[in-house]
């Protein structure tokens, strides 16, 4: 059956990939000025052999690029190109990963979108390459802006398409019922390797063929070859469509320059083969338009669209933590602005763009594994963590400058410890604030050391009223966390006095705490009341309890006595687990063979074990226990717990000291929380709440996922709440190597071991291969024992994360 060879011609976006960022910019405008010269000598007749010709811009990035740097003759030009549909444009900003805030993504599209719109046409049909997945919120990100259709162009290596099927249509319908036109592509070179391209034939998809000798010396051959091998294949699979189409470039790279002798070569074919298989240049719109016309019968999918290479982010943990501060900085000064206070628009601006530039797919030079030691290597994951740093400035500088309009002052040798206390959120809220007091600071005339800083010194309210506090020395002075209530957006002004009667510290008679001082006696008729030790913590509503063997060897709801940990766990919560694959043949073709898998057979697992559990503080709001372990891999891997007295809610901050290895490494560690109840595990995604094998496209990745600010566990009447700070990863099941399921629906991930996926190393081209380094990283855990619904369980892990405001005033 004769099938038409559509040719979408465009240049893959991969900042940082194959040069230096800002030489890539450079690039993509050099491209565009590029394509306007061949539609020049197209138009004058100097290379009729070209007639036929199309150019793709991948996203509008490309084209604010060229916008910034173009005469207004070549403005012009590009405008009438555009008008004429030699010169296309796609709806998409640049190809994202899930990090994303959905807000920012629909923000930049839509400007994007704006700033083409006013040369030629306003685009309706986005595309994008290199990219295995995206989050459900972007269906609504890309219709809420007037876009219509999306061309993906999937990479299996170390991916996969969902539908268990490529070449094909669907409907992808969001979470609020919108629907764009979809197609599933292949690979976005596989024009190159059907060697259409002269001088930039290639063998990738179709390694290992009998025509792989000849993709540089004899194009139409294996053009021959693949073209009808292809179309044989498609009438098996009962292909549809009168038309098939296909990305190209014009050299076989990314970040590829146009090539107008793609059409001298579809001229040649066309003679040969018009009459069987003819092929032309097309642009997104015009092969939407084609695919509107003939498909009478395409079927709508509602479901995430889990992305097989989020798992990137995982080699940068230092800078991912300092971009999820700055999101959310950016998050609370939209929160906090209204008419009377002011953004500053350049920092926003800032901040949006840099960010965005952060969270744009390429992660490191394409050497990065194979000469870690390279200067551009070096070079360029500098350049990327740069974008995520001044991302955090701007947010950061945007911040103060709104919270200066609140009365925000600077230090002072005469500073009152007055304070005022903010809720930026919708709903109320009971949490603590932190205050905090500069080491040099006196209080009412007099300094304080900080070792009787709880005894002395307590936090007010103008009305007097006495609020719970304790104090966290730090390295620059104290932290002060207060307990207060506030309401939707409320404001409150406190300050801090010495206490007109100094607590006196008398013996206790009872036996609780010894001579020595070491407080380890708990009485079997106060075990339901306040009590901490290192082997237990009673609060109002948890008992957690401590082993020498497992660390966390349980958290017990105190509501109903049931625990919180999954029956099925086989790690203790919050322990690491260090894998290590030893390289055996090199550091890229370890991990090549790896497939889908992020691991092998032959993987060496460590898990932690305990060296040591010790209480650091304990005081009116919480006690906190450290729980230091031995791990491979790691200098240091410790545990601090910070247990509230009168909240539902408990701090986790781990803390490590990772050394380097040139082998792939994976470092988890445990979430093994349930309700034990009838439950349903809900993440939060960009734009978009899921649960995983349940609320996914059919054969989409189910491996990992990787989430903005958290989880919930809910039943009927609980709703147990993890607010992922810093570490955005998670995965569920076995940590061994397996075999890659896929199918339609996995509702046994629903019950299955939680982890969060800490740090990776595993592709063989561009992650950061060195993991090592001093973190610090925070988990929230708070349970409420009321029905929730997903949407809200998972705004309040959003506001854990971005929590209370304290600011000084005087």
């Amino acid at each position: 059956m004769k099938k038409e060879l559509l040719f979408i011609h465009h240049s893959h976006t991969d900042i940082g990939y194959t040069e230096r960022q800002e030489k890539i910019a450079r690039y993509h405008v050099d491209f565009i000025k590029q394509a306007i010269e061949i539609c020049n000598k197209i138009e004058k007749g100097i290379k009729p052999e070209w007639e036929g010709f199309r150019w793709v811009c991948e996203n509008t990035w490309q084209v604010e690029q060229f916008l910034q740097n173009a005469s207004e003759q070549e403005k012009e030009e590009f405008k009438y190109f555009v008008e004429k549909g030699y010169i296309d444009i796609s709806a998409n900003y640049l190809n994202m990963t899930e990090l994303l805030d959905i807000d920012i993504l629909i923000d930049k599209i839509g400007l994007g979108i704006d700033n083409v719109s006013s040369f030629g046409k306003r685009p309706i049909s986005a595309m994008t390459a290199d990219i295995n997945g995206y989050a459900w919120g972007y269906v609504d990100a890309l219709f809420n802006n007037g876009v219509e259709n999306l061309f993906s162009c999937i990479h299996t290596h170390h991916g996969m398409y969902p539908l268990n099927k490529k070449q094909t249509a669907f409907y992808w319908e969001s979470p609020n019922g919108n629907k764009i036109l979809t197609w599933i592509g292949e690979h976005y070179h596989t024009g190159n390797e059907l060697c259409f391209a002269p001088g930039a034939g290639t063998t990738y998809t179709f390694r290992g063929d009998d025509v792989e000798g000849f993709a540089h010396t004899d194009e139409m051959k294996v053009a021959e070859t693949r073209v009808f091998r292809y179309l044989e294949q498609l009438e098996k699979e009962d292909y549809e469509f009168s038309f098939i189409p296909f990305m190209i470039s014009g050299t076989i790279t990314d970040n590829a320059p146009p090539n107008g002798g793609i059409m001298e070569f579809i001229h040649s074919w066309n003679e040969k083969y018009g009459d069987l298989a003819p092929a032309k240049m097309v642009t997104l719109d015009e092969f939407f338009t084609l695919l509107k016309k003939e498909a009478t019968d395409i079927p709508t999918y509602r479901g995430d669209w889990n992305d097989w290479w989020a798992d990137g982010i995982g080699s940068t943990m230092s800078a991912v933590k300092s971009f999820r501060e700055g999101q959310r900085n950016y998050q609370l000064a939209n929160k906090l602005s209204n008419e009377t206070i002011k953004q500053h628009e350049d920092w926003k601006k800032e901040a949006k763009d840099q960010l965005l530039l952060y969270a744009e797919h390429t992660w490191g030079y394409s050497s990065s594994i194979s000469e870690p030691w390279a200067t551009l290597v070096n070079d360029l994951e500098l350049r990327k963590t740069s974008h995520s740093i001044q991302g955090a400035v701007a947010a950061a500088k945007n911040l103060d400058h709104l919270l200066a309009q609140k009365g925000e002052v600077s230090i002072s040798s005469k500073h009152l410890q007055e304070y005022k206390v903010i809720n930026p959120h919708d709903e109320k809220k009971i949490d603590t604030v932190k205050l905090f007091v500069d080491f040099w600071e006196n209080i009412d005339g007099k300094r304080v050391e900080p070792k009787n800083f709880d005894k002395e010194i307590e936090v007010v309210d103008q009305e007097g009223n006495v609020y719970p506090s304790q104090s966290i020395v730090i390295a620059r002075g104290i932290d002060v966390e207060v307990l207060v209530e506030l309401e939707a957006k409320e404001e409150k002004t406190l300050m801090m006095k010495r206490k007109k009667q100094l607590e006196i510290v008398t013996p206790i008679r009872s036996a609780s705490i010894g001579a020595e001082g070491i407080d380890d006696v708990v009485l079997s008729k106060d075990r339901k009341s306040f009590s901490s030790s290192v082997y237990e913590i009673n609060t109002q509503y948890f008992t957690i309890k401590m082993s020498e063997e497992k660390g966390i060897e349980d958290i017990v709801d105190k509501v109903d006595q049931k625990s919180l940990l999954n029956s099925k766990h086989r790690h203790e919560a919050f322990s690491g687990i260090y894998e290590r694959t030893l390289i055996q043949t090199d550091p890229c073709n370890e991990r090549r063979v790896m497939g889908r898998n992020r691991k092998a057979p032959s993987t060496e697992r460590f898990v932690s074990k305990v060296k040591n559990i010790s209480k650091i503080m304990d005081g009116d709001l919480f006690v906190s226990i450290a729980i230091a372990f031995e791990l491979e891999g790691t200098e240091m891997y410790e545990v601090h717990l910070k247990a509230y007295y009168k909240l539902p809610k408990i701090d986790f901050s781990i803390r490590i000291h990772k050394t380097s290895s040139w082998n792939p490494e994976n470092l988890y560690l445990s979430l093994p929380f349930s309700t034990n109840e009838t439950e349903e595990l809900w993440f939060e995604k960009s734009g978009c709440v899921i649960r995983p094998g349940v609320d996914q496209l059919p054969y989409s990745n189910t491996e990992f996922y990787l989430l903005q600010d958290g989880l919930v566990f809910i039943s009927d009447n609980k709703a147990l709440q993890i607010a992922l700070t810093d570490v955005p990863l998670v995965t569920l099941g076995n940590l061994e190597s397996h075999s890659i399921v896929l199918s339609d629906k996995k509702e046994e991930l629903q019950h299955q071991p939680l982890y969060s996926w800490v740090m990776n190393n595993f592709w063989e081209t561009n992650f950061k291969v060195d993991l090592s380094g001093f973190y610090e990283f925070r988990y929230i855990l708070k349970l409420q024992h009321q029905s929730l619904s997903p949407d809200q369980a998972l705004k309040n892990c959003k506001e854990l994360n971005q929590g209370l405001i304290g600011i000084r005033i005087k």
